[in-house]
């Protein structure tokens, strides 16, 4: 599991305005905030870049679709490109077992979230009384306030987020809590350089910070198998 690099504010070309407003914003992080394990959610935009594919254990070519209680997948329909070297296999019901049981089918180094990040973020500090109907039928309960992280790793809609608790003394994780799926991320970014930016051909956007809703995961739900550290 990555932990997120909190001296990393950018490279040696970004301005010194932006620079400082994103350590501010993880200082602020890591004061105010809570420490989670982020997943991102693979999605199309994924496979067309070359970092994901269809889940080889659920997906039907002839209707297209997916399993929502796939247990390589999880329901997403995508996984890594990248196969796990631990001779680990998809069988013919769609599981994951150890050598090959004839399928010759690898099973996938992640499955249907990208490798788990360990960072911090400041949640909404609200009463969980909104509930909605999810797309798979459920019951979500939502926090309708929001939520703000710093401006690295880049966050999306449905994201896992996982809330750990750190122990103080190794800073290694010691219980996983609540999970959540984010919603209506927005990237804060800052256009310009003030007078500087007159100079510049192309405005470049600096992303500073980023806000989101979480929308809280049924604790019997598939979400709840998904692993917090690999």
């Amino acid at each position: 599991m990555q932990k997120l690099a909190w001296h990393n504010v950018g490279n040696p070309t970004t301005p010194q305005e932006i620079l400082r407003l994103r350590r501010q914003m993880m200082d602020a992080c890591l004061r105010l905030g809570q420490p989670v394990v982020l997943r991102h959610r693979w999605n199309l935009d994924d496979v067309d870049a070359g970092l994901a594919k269809k889940c080889p254990a659920c997906y039907n070519s002839g209707y297209d679709e997916t399993r929502v209680d796939c247990p390589v997948c999880f329901g997403t329909g995508y996984v890594s490109v990248t196969n796990n070297t631990s001779g680990l296999y998809i069988d013919t019901r769609g599981q994951i077992v150890s050598g090959d049981p004839g399928t010759h089918v690898l099973a996938p180094l992640y499955g249907g979230y990208d490798e788990p990040l360990l960072t911090w973020l400041i949640e909404p500090d609200v009463a969980v009384d909104v509930f909605r109907i999810s797309e798979s039928g459920t019951m979500i309960r939502t926090y309708d306030a929001q939520g703000v992280a710093p401006w690295n790793p880049i966050l999306g809609d449905n994201d896992l987020c996982i809330n750990v608790t750190l122990d103080p003394h190794t800073n290694e994780i010691a219980t996983l809590e609540d999970r959540f799926e984010l919603k209506m991320v927005q990237q804060v970014t800052i256009r310009g350089l003030g007078r500087r930016a007159r100079f510049i051909a192309t405005y470049q956007p600096y992303l500073v910070q980023q806000t989101f809703r979480m929308e809280k995961l049924p604790s019997n739900s598939i979400w709840y198998t998904v692993p917090a550290t690999g």
